[in-house]
């Protein structure tokens, strides 16, 4: 006789697995688990039910669902559609804003986006790099980016010169051969010249002026770029100061400053990073000399050799060409030739970034179709600023340097940024990893070889999962400090049937307890409990009277919200899953499709649907111009049934001479305990089901029966077999949630 207490922590499994009752999770496995979801504590519940927000846009198009989060308190769902997005307010459940965007309905699933408040930044290797901003309740807005400093490609290394018409305006750009390619007008293009070695003077001198002040007290304005020095000569006394301006000379703020008393002069140098900057110099606190004598002070500013970035937006060109046309945005220094060019790193012909994240107040973008292994990062706190430097603070251009050329799948910020390509997975750190990362402190090192697949990676908890390219493997990024490296164990190998197919979204549900969901390509939705401390990684599949098609999760109390949007039938909806916790049948959430009414049923017009009023059951009802004639309640709620569905791996078990299989068994009863729950079915799988009684005595029959917490003894009926499984059924619209089954087999022996 073995007797043996089944848990639910190891979730659905593998049919590869049906002999491996020596494993330590076979126990607690499944063979199928529809529709339940695993608790961290080892038991199962089944999920709740949906709530019906709104029909999509046009259903005859797949949308894509994007969270929102300004705070815990502030969010809002955002319904990507082809060429819009509506902006759903999480608290009223109505529509705030619909704004125009340029994704096509096929190209939704490659948007990637990042937040900082009330800009979501999104990015997608087919269009430009944009924003969509909250202004207001009712005002958010689309806004493509647009950048300083480029970003640019490598520069040219060939001895292709070119010259430009102008210096400003509108300009002709002639190559000394076809270099010019622009399917598209936007496209940049930087050529540089060298400037000479400038020389800016300037002299202060006495004039007798009748206050005694000195005749001129500034100088005019002249620009200045890169390394300078200042020298001063003559006698004079007063207060030199150098004043500059990043805004045209609109302003003008104190830079540095020297004082004399005819006896010192000035020996300074310093250097300009930034571009566009003027400078001028101003005399304070002048003194008149005596009669005849002349006071002057001679300045004498050098600024050394440097380079003049000048930038060209170009025109669409028809094919490759010699020659382009464009508007200046930042002036050309000469109008010769120069072999010192660079093309836009992105555009419409060499792609724009697929991937995008805040990292050490840097805004970073991550491999286009031209430049796959490439990542590029904004000045520090300038997230617009793509002007690479060498500065610390200055914007810089890294690409992976690896044996083969994978695109980047994904980037995600920790100490490091953690880089997931299509044939590894790495980390770009510093080469100090106890400076910031900048442009002399930086690279990367690959850690796993797995390969990634196309969908971001998550953060969960202290841990980095992330799909194996082709979307079947989930695995795990993480620290090893016995090997002091890195590990990405598959979380899928005991169930790789879960995601057989590939997922095409995923999401992360922090609360009530740790989840992430996958949508596969056959509208199931796989779930996956992940309570990485207590050892539970537990997989389940959630199915539904229709294909789920998208998923995202916004954060709320103690138990966030899943979103998802579902074709059913010839509409598609966006829908939420109800929060679980409910103290009473009146209460029940566990319809799909539904709400809180009888009436306002058009969604669900012609369908067959079920209804609890106050916690009684009522099935096969079927909607009729947009109601269902129900007896009236103080609450009501009417969907779609669906049902709950556990089948245990065959009952075998380890003894000293090794596996049951193969022995002749018999399991005579069983015992399900269960916590506030109502109604359940159980039984051998091939057998006949029996409904969990849970009504008393005492209990009135003209009322629901209370939620119950207890156990339920059955019995099974059948004689000797090779192999038993254990079934639990809810297809009732309430909640079931089991902690375990205790059960024992009479083993007659080998045959």
């Amino acid at each position: 006789m073995a007797a043996s207490l089944i848990n639910f922590n190891a979730g659905e499994l593998s049919p590869l697995l049906r002999c491996r009752c020596d494993i330590e999770k076979y126990a607690s496995g499944a063979s199928r688990m529809e529709n339940f979801e695993v608790l961290p504590q080892g038991g199962m519940r089944n999920r709740a039910g949906t709530e019906f927000i709104s029909e999509v846009k046009d259903s005859g198009k797949r949308v894509r669902l994007i969270p929102f989060v300004f705070s815990v308190e502030q969010c809002y769902m955002l319904e990507f559609g082809d060429g819009y997005v509506r902006v759903w307010n999480r608290e009223t459940l109505e529509q705030s804003a619909e704004v125009t965007v340029p994704y096509a309905c096929g190209t939704l699933r490659k948007l990637r986006y990042v937040q900082s408040a009330d800009v979501l930044y999104l990015v997608h290797p087919d269009y430009a790099p944009a924003r969509l901003c909250r202004y207001g309740e009712t005002d958010w807005r689309y806004e493509e980016i647009t950048f300083t400093g480029g970003p640019f490609q490598e520069e040219n290394a060939s001895g292709i010169t070119v010259t430009a018409s102008g210096k400003t305006g509108e300009v002709t750009l002639t190559a000394t051969e076809a270099i010019f390619d622009v399917p598209a007008g936007g496209q940049l293009f930087r050529v540089t010249h060298p400037n000479r070695k400038s020389l800016f003077e300037h002299t202060f001198e006495s004039k007798k002026k009748p206050d005694g002040s000195c005749a001129t007290t500034e100088s005019e304005p002249f620009p200045v770029k890169g390394s300078w020095k200042l020298t001063s000569t003559g006698g004079w006394y007063g207060t030199v100061k150098l004043k500059r301006s990043f805004d045209g000379g609109a302003t003008w703020a104190d830079y540095r400053s020297w004082s004399s008393d005819q006896s010192t002069n000035i020996s300074s140098e310093g250097e300009e990073a930034r571009e566009d900057v003027l400078y001028k110099f101003y005399m304070e606190n002048w003194r008149e000399p005596n009669d005849g004598v002349i006071y002057r002070c001679y300045l004498n500013l050098l600024v050394e050799k440097y380079w003049i970035h000048g930038i060209v937006k170009l025109n669409a060109t028809d094919g490759k060409s010699a020659t382009a046309t464009g508007t200046v945005i930042d002036e050309i220094g000469e109008v010769t030739a120069t072999a010192d060019w660079s093309e836009g790193a992105w555009d419409a012909k060499n792609g724009y970034p697929s991937s995008i994240c805040f990292y050490q107040d840097r805004l970073v973008f991550a491999g286009t179709k031209a430049e796959p292994q490439t990542v590029w990062f904004s000045k520090v706190g300038d997230y617009h600023n793509f002007e690479a430097g060498t500065d610390a603070d200055e914007a810089m251009v890294f690409t992976l340097r690896t044996n083969e050329i994978n695109a980047i799948s994904w980037i995600l910020p920790r100490e490091e940024i953690i880089v997931g390509t299509e044939g590894a997975e790495g980390l770009i750190h510093g080469l100090d990893k106890n400076e910031p990362l900048s442009p002399s402190n930086r690279k990367y090192t690959p850690k796993t070889a797995y390969g990634s697949g196309e969908l971001p990676a998550l953060l969960v908890q202290d841990c980095v999962v992330f799909l194996q390219r082709g979307g079947e493997h989930f695995r795990e990024f993480s620290y090893d400090y016995a090997t002091d490296g890195y590990l990405a164990p598959d979380m899928s190998i005991l169930a790789e049937h879960v995601l057989h197919g590939g997922a095409e979204e995923e999401c992360f549900k922090p609360l009530p307890f740790p989840g992430l969901y996958f949508i596969r390509a056959d509208g199931q939705m796989a779930g996956f409990t992940y309570e990485r401390l207590q050892n539970v990684t537990a997989w389940f599949r959630v199915v539904t009277d229709g294909a789920f098609e998208s998923c995202a999760v916004l954060p709320k109390g103690g138990s966030d919200e899943l979103w998802v949007s579902v074709k059913r039938g010839g509409k598609r909806f966006i829908e939420r899953f109800f929060s679980r916790e409910c103290g009473s049948p009146e209460d029940s959430v566990f319809l799909d499709c539904a709400k809180r009414s009888a009436t306002g049923l058009d969604h669900l017009e012609g369908r067959s649907v079920s209804a609890v009023v106050d916690g009684k059951v009522i099935e096969h009802l079927t909607v009729t111009g947009g109601k269902v004639n129900v007896p009236e309640g103080e609450k009501v709620l009417v969907g779609l049934p669906y049902t709950s569905v556990w089948e245990s791996m065959p009952l075998e078990f380890m003894g000293q001479s090794g596996s049951s299989h193969g022995m002749v068994k018999k399991m005579s009863k069983a015992t399900i305990l269960y916590d506030k729950s109502l109604g359940g079915k159980v039984g051998l799988t091939d057998g006949g089901l029996e409904a969990v009684d849970q009504r008393k005595t005492y209990h009135r029959m003209d009322s629901s029966v209370p939620l119950q917490t207890g156990e339920y003894e059955f019995v099974l009926p059948g004689g000797y077999t090779r192999e038993e499984k254990l079934t639990i059924v809810q297809d009732r619209p309430h909640p079931l949630t089991v902690l375990g089954i205790a059960h024992n087999q009479a083993v007659a022996g080998d045959i």
